[in-house]
């Protein structure tokens, strides 16, 4: 049996994007391999002839990734990623539990 301190805390790295580019960075990295998350929202849009639900990305330009025992540089072989986030110098940490919060929120409809 496990110890609580030989458990290993789940790390999610905060990725940035080139605009606008986050749900499409987001597919090729799980199509690469690598779990990642990005918060979305439907919302819907008005142009001059029609109205349309599309999905945005809640956090702009950024890509959540979980690289268990992966080498930290093999997102940049994906188009579209620019740098990790630091904080301090070091790359920033989001928690598990943090993500896991964000994955149980409602997706809402939203009318801008």
């Amino acid at each position: 049996m496990k110890k609580t301190t030989d458990i290993i805390p789940i790390k999610w790295f905060v990725l940035f994007t080139k605009p606008r580019h986050e749900l499409k960075v987001l597919e090729r990295l799980i199509s690469f391999g690598i779990d990642a998350y990005t918060p979305t929202q439907i919302v819907t849009r008005q142009w001059s002839d029609r109205k349309k639900k599309i999905t945005i990305a809640l956090l702009p330009s950024m890509v959540l990734v979980n690289l268990e025992n992966k080498d930290p540089n093999i997102v940049f072989d994906i188009p579209g990623v620019v740098r990790y986030l630091f904080d301090q110098g070091k790359r920033a940490v989001v928690s598990n539990a943090e993500v896991v919060a964000m994955q149980c929120y409602p997706k809402q409809y939203i009318t801008d």
